[in-house]
């Protein structure tokens, strides 16, 4: 009887571990599904300031092509 005891007592703590586990599981990639979506709006922002400066407005506009096109 002691032995079954024993034995219902492990299996209660794994069973503990891996919903502990999940838990984790859930919560990263949720946190990496985060961190995504903010690389792409930063990217998207990034984006959008650099072509600003590469406007036809520019008074240095050969400048900004030649960027432009080493980035390309």
């Amino acid at each position: 009887m002691d032995l079954l005891n024993f034995t219902e007592g492990i299996l209660e703590q794994e069973l503990r571990r891996i919903e502990e586990l999940r838990q984790y599981k859930a919560l990263t990639h949720s946190q990496a599904e985060q961190l995504a979506k903010l690389q792409e709006e930063r990217d998207a922002m990034l984006n959008q300031r650099f072509k600003a400066h590469l406007t036809p407005d520019d008074p240095d506009k050969s400048q900004g092509q030649n960027l432009q096109e080493q980035l390309a």
